[in-house]
């Protein structure tokens, strides 16, 4: 659209502490749920790619790329468990 330009940091800043109902939740959690869609879907991905791999390498690198990926789901979740632990998702 011809005109609109997005909001810089500092604009976004000033946007979220006017709208905090809005917001959603604070960075550091979004970051750490949206890292963990992020990896979750690759999860998924990978089994895809790995049935379809008719070349051992492709599918054993896709395998450890799952299972490095797998550590860093466990990660994550203990991660966002413990800040519900906290209270610190409000």
């Amino acid at each position: 659209m011809p005109g609109s330009q997005q909001p810089t940091g500092k604009q976004q800043g000033t946007l979220h502490e006017q709208a905090p109902a809005t917001a959603g939740m604070q960075n550091f959690n979004h970051n750490l749920i949206q890292c963990l869609n992020e990896k979750l879907d690759s999860v998924w991905r990978y089994n895809k790619y790995i049935q379809d791999s008719p070349h051992d390498p492709c599918r054993q690198l896709y395998e450890q790329m799952m299972k490095d990926d797998l550590s860093h789901i466990k990660m994550l979740r203990e991660e966002v468990s413990k800040h519900c632990q906290q209270n610190m998702f409000n």
